[in-house]
């Protein structure tokens, strides 16, 4: 028989598997990791509502990444938006919120 090391995995990220309630997540800034297990997980259908917010979320990422791909002096006046804010670390999550507010 032959036993071949596999070196301990530092942290995951996400769900494991798609059959698993199990996620995991880690924290960069103070090295924690966190499991979280969906205990009850939905079995009814989305209301009217909650499809209709999915769908503001989704037009609001896709207008994100049109935001993304723009160039020249519309690229600079986002960059120039992103930087004069504090609150969103990322410029596409930056950008997701802001369109997110224009639509809804």
């Amino acid at each position: 028989m032959k036993v071949k090391f596999i070196a301990p995995v530092l942290y995951a990220q996400g769900k494991i598997c798609k059959h698993e309630n199990s996620y995991f997540a880690h924290n960069s800034k103070t090295g924690a990791n966190y499991m979280v297990r969906v205990c009850n997980p939905r079995t009814s259908a989305f209301t009217a509502n909650e499809l209709a917010k999915q769908l503001l979320f989704k037009t609001a990422v896709q207008n994100a990444l049109a935001d993304m791909r723009k160039s020249g002096e519309e690229r600079e006046a986002i960059i120039a938006s992103f930087k004069a804010q504090n609150q969103y670390k990322t410029l596409f999550g930056y950008l997701v919120a802001v369109n997110y507010k224009k639509l809804s």
